[in-house]
C-alpha cells in the first residue's frame, strides 16, 4: 500500500508486506516482513519533459522551460509560497558597432542538459546543473570585428532587479534568481569579464572592441543562474497512487509535487516488485500551472500502465490528461492525451481509473471515470461519467 496524506517535508513510503502461507492468518509482529522505501525525487540529476508546448526541466532548486518566448527559469521558494516567481530572458537584439545581427525566431532544441534557442546568427544556450544554469551565447563569424559587441536581453519577472557590482539578483519577499556577472570568452580560452547593466526592461551586455577583434573562433558571453532563498522551505509531496503489473512484476507509483500554491508537477517512478528497486523515474508534467491528482492503473493484456492527472488549461479551469507507456522497466511515456475537457456549465472532478485484469483472446480496456462538476450557478445536480 502507499502511504497517503499530506506531508510537507516528508516523502510518501512505499510499504510490501509479505503476508506468509496465505492458509494461515499471520501475526503481524511475527509473519510479516515490510520493508519501506522512499518515494522522494532524485535530486542528483536534472529532469526532463516536453510539456506545455515547451522543453521543461527541473533541478533541485528551480525549473525552467524553454520555447518561443525564450528561456524561463522559476525559482523554488516552498511549497507553501502563495505564488511562483518567474523571470524570463529573451535575446532582443545583438549588434557589433551598432549593425544589428540578423535574429531568426529561436529553433528550440534539447542536447542532453543543454537546452538551446538558435536565433540564427546567435546560439543561445542553457547548460542546467543541479543547482543553476549557465547561460551562454555562442556568435560565430564576428572574431576580428573592430567593433563593441552589444547584447540587449529583455528581462520579464514580477521580482525586483537590484545590481551587485557586476552581478544582480531578482528579489521577492521569499528569496529569488541571482545573475552572476557575465563573462565574455573566445575559442583560444581567453575570457574577459564584461559590463552588464540595466535598460529598458532588460539587460546590457557589453563586450569591448578590442576583445572582439583580437578573438579566436566563436565568441561566447556566459552568466550564471541560481536561486537564493532567504529560508529553507520543504518540498510537499502529496496524492500518492500506485498501480500493479503482474506480467512484467513491476509497480508504478505516481503523485504530486507541489512546486508552490498555484503549481503542481507529477512526478512517478517504477519499482522492480521483487527488490524494490528503482527502474525508472521522471516527471510526467512541469508545467507553470496545477498538474494535480494522478492516478495510475495497469492492463494485464497489455502488460502496460496509464496514468491520468488534472491539469489547468489556459482558462484556469481543469481538463483530464492522460498518459500511458509499457509496463517494461524503462519504456517511454507515449506522448499525452485529453481525457476530458471543462464546457461553458461543468468541469472534470475527482477522477479514477482501473484497468482489467482480463488475459484472454481479444481486445481490454482501461476504464476512467470523473464527477462532471457544475461550475456555474445553480452548483448542484453532478453526474458521474465514464469513459
Amino acid at each position: 500500500m502507499l502511504l497517503p496524506g499530506r506531508a510537507a517535508a516528508v516523502a510518501p513510503l512505499f510499504l510490501v508486506a509479505a503476508a506468509g502461507s496465505a492458509s494461515a492468518a499471520p501475526q503481524v509482529d511475527q509473519a510479516v516482513a515490510a520493508r519501506t522505501v522512499s518515494l522522494a525525487p532524485d535530486r542528483s540529476a536534472v529532469r526532463h519533459v516536453a510539456s506545455d508546448g515547451a522543453l521543461w526541466a527541473r533541478g533541485a532548486s528551480y525549473k525552467a522551460s524553454a520555447g518561443a518566448e525564450g528561456f524561463t527559469y522559476v525559482p523554488f521558494l516552498g511549497s507553501d509560497a502563495p505564488r511562483s516567481w518567474p523571470v524570463r530572458f529573451r535575446l532582443r537584439s545583438a549588434t557589433i558597432g551598432g549593425r544589428p545581427l540578423a535574429l531568426s525566431a529561436p529553433d528550440v532544441r534539447r542536447d542532453g542538459d543543454r537546452l538551446v534557442l538558435d536565433r540564427g546568427s546567435v546560439e543561445v544556450r542553457y547548460d542546467l546543473d543541479v543547482d543553476s544554469v549557465e547561460q551562454s551565447f555562442a556568435l560565430e563569424g564576428i572574431a576580428g570585428e573592430r567593433d563593441e559587441l552589444l547584447l540587449f536581453v529583455d528581462v520579464t519577472t514580477d521580482l525586483r532587479t537590484r545590481a551587485e557590482g557586476r552581478s544582480f539578483r531578482f528579489e521577492g519577499p521569499r528569496g529569488g534568481v541571482g545573475f552572476g556577472a557575465a563573462v565574455a570568452l573566445d575559442g583560444a580560452g581567453r575570457s574577459l569579464e564584461i559590463e552588464t547593466t540595466v535598460h529598458d526592461g532588460g539587460l546590457v551586455f557589453r563586450v569591448p572592441a578590442d576583445f572582439v577583434a583580437s578573438s579566436i573562433g566563436p565568441v561566447v558571453v556566459d552568466p550564471v543562474i541560481s536561486t537564493f532563498a532567504i529560508d529553507t522551505f520543504a518540498v510537499e509531496l502529496t496524492a500518492p497512487d500506485v498501480a500493479f503489473q503482474s506480467v512484467s512484476g513491476v509497480y508504478l507509483v505516481a503523485y504530486e509535487e507541489n512546486f508552490s500554491a498555484v503549481d503542481g508537477d507529477v512526478y512517478w517512478r517504477a519499482l522492480d516488485a521483487a527488490s524494490l528497486a528503482i527502474l525508472d523515474e521522471g516527471y510526467l508534467d512541469l508545467a507553470g500551472t496545477r498538474a494535480a491528482r494522478p492516478r495510475v492503473a495497469s492492463l494485464t493484456q497489455d502488460d502496460s500502465f496509464l496514468c491520468v492527472f488534472s491539469r489547468e488549461n489556459v482558462g484556469g479551469q481543469p481538463e483530464l490528461i492522460g498518459v500511458y507507456r509499457d509496463a517494461a522497466a524503462v519504456s517511454p511515456w507515449n506522448p499525452e492525451f485529453t481525457v476530458a475537457t471543462p464546457d461553458l456549465v461543468s468541469i472534470p472532478a475527482f477522477h479514477d481509473v482501473g484497468g482489467e485484469r482480463f488475459t484472454g483472446a481479444g481486445p481490454a480496456n482501461y476504464a476512467v471515470v470523473w464527477e462532471r462538476r457544475p461550475s456555474v450557478a445553480p452548483l448542484d445536480g453532478s453526474s458521474i461519467v465514464a469513459r
